[in-house]
């Protein structure tokens, strides 16, 4: 059997998977700093990077599958001519910038959610022309995304500055090492796409210890794959018989009275104020746009809607309105 490591088919995608493991740990650590206060600081926490390097490792597997699939493509002599150089060179840049690139987006979605990638992230592509908009609004991303490259950049700079990538094509391979790279290569990520599952990670009773457990790659194809969002997880709960008499309360008004006493019936009986009037009803629906950008609702000279505020002074504005979203 041929030997590992003995050449390019199997070097290159080593080192592939060392740049992606070493970032997912160095995420995780940085996860585990900004999350330091909601933390257990127990034995748990051998657990959560336990189980952490156990989901990077297997997702470091697919990261590898194109480096895989080059190697044992690429001819020797050409791996070593200074064309094969420039495009591994070039492959190792990009794979490099994605790499840092998922990290950084895994950091200030955490900031955001306190969680690694799930639904909302998967969501986030649907709506890809609204969420990039949004992205490129709030934040510099000609500065960022220079960085970025910079960084991907540096990190094949050092792996040529220490002799990695002379390394890795130093020795001639033979078919039969060729062969074997394939198979291992393509074969491992196949029997962890089969046998490894999210789902089968061990409960903590901290979420966050949950949450750090996870690869953020890993957690993204996984919430693609269910394509769905736990409600228990992401909605606070009353019981119902308090949630219900809670809203009773709520939506009982001077003008808005209680049709029955009995505790689960909403019925009210709504008496009007002065003449009928028959309005126009426009409805104008938004996604997370809160009253406190209105001029109107908050009473600021300079407000970021001034037709709705116009529109807010020819209409009936409730400023008691209840919507059952998180944001």
């Amino acid at each position: 059997m041929p030997l590992p490591f003995r050449s390019a088919p199997s070097r290159l995608p080593f080192i592939a998977f060392a740049v992606f493991f070493i970032l997912s740990l160095l995420s995780r650590v940085a996860l585990l700093v900004a999350a330091r206060h909601f933390l257990t600081w127990n034995l748990s926490l051998a657990g959560v990077f336990g189980c952490g390097l156990f989901f990077d490792v297997m997702s470091g597997l697919f990261a590898a599958v194109p480096w895989v699939i080059y190697a044992a493509l690429a001819p020797d002599n050409f791996l070593r001519s200074r064309a094969g150089r420039t495009l591994t060179m070039l492959g190792m840049v990009i794979f490099s910038s994605i790499l840092i690139f998922i990290t950084v987006s895994e950091w200030f979605f955490w900031d955001e959610f306190g969680v690694r990638f799930n639904f909302i992230a998967v969501d986030y592509l649907i709506w890809t022309q609204e969420v990039l908009g949004n992205i490129t609004e709030s934040y510099p991303m000609v500065p960022i995304m220079s960085g970025i490259i910079l960084l991907g950049a540096g990190v094949v700079w050092l792996l040529h500055r220490k002799g990695i990538l002379n390394w890795a094509v130093k020795n001639d391979s033979s078919w039969a090492s060729r062969g074997f790279s394939l198979v291992v290569g393509l074969g491992l990520p196949t029997l962890a796409a089969l046998f490894v599952t999210q789902s089968s990670m061990p409960a903590f009773t901290n979420q966050y210890h949950g949450e750090l457990a996870k690869n953020g790659c890993w957690s993204f194809l996984a919430a693609y794959h269910q394509m769905e969002l736990k409600y228990d997880e992401w909605y606070p709960k009353l019981p119902q018989d308090e949630a219900i008499a809670s809203t009773k309360k709520l939506l009982v008004t001077e003008n808005e009275k209680a049709t029955s006493s009995a505790p689960d019936d909403l019925h009210r009986t709504i008496t009007g104020r002065g003449e009928e009037r028959r309005w126009n009803v426009i409805i104008i629906c938004m996604e997370s746009y809160s009253a406190e950008y209105m001029a109107y609702a908050v009473g600021k000279k300079k407000g970021l809607s001034p037709n709705l505020d116009r529109l807010a002074t020819q209409s009936i504005f409730f400023d008691n309105f209840f919507a059952t979203g998180t944001r």
